[in-house]
């Protein structure tokens, strides 16, 4: 199974992926181990901070051996390090982050996930950055 998750005001047609914006129909429709790919587009995001580390859990149980994560979220240690440099394009910064399609809940990092990644086994395949946001990209291996 091919699932997307994303926030409940952004839809994106991905071919072929099952779209999911909530935590509770995705725990429910998708069962322990069935996800072959999982992509997880400003999606963390949409969660309180101190529930970060159940959603990341969930997520990975749901993931099937040799399951691709990929990870898209914004993060504030690089817009931060931009606002303080004062290169900041701040009308993309106040898109990216005030936009209506995102529903933003907690303020997030790329050392942030990596670090509640890190007790689950996944590998890194591939890590991106641009200049708001992260891309990671896991494999499950156990």
């Amino acid at each position: 199974m091919l699932v997307y998750l994303t926030s409940a005001n952004k839809s994106k047609n991905m071919e072929g992926y099952q779209s999911f914006y909530d935590a509770l129909s995705f725990s429910n429709s998708v069962k322990d181990n069935e996800a072959t790919a999982i992509v997880c587009e400003d999606f963390l995001c949409s969660f309180s901070f101190e529930d970060l580390g159940k959603i990341i859990d969930l997520i990975v149980r749901k993931m099937r051996l040799k399951c691709k994560l990929t990870i898209n979220e914004k993060d504030m240690q690089l817009i931060s390090r931009q606002v303080y440099r004062e290169s900041a394009d701040l009308e993309l910064l106040n898109k990216a982050i005030f936009s209506k399609k995102i529903i933003l809940k907690s303020l997030l990092s790329a050392d942030l996930i990596e670090s509640l990644l890190e007790q689950h086994s996944l590998s890194i395949v591939s890590k991106g950055f641009d200049q708001i946001s992260f891309t990671f990209v896991l494999e499950r291996n156990q």
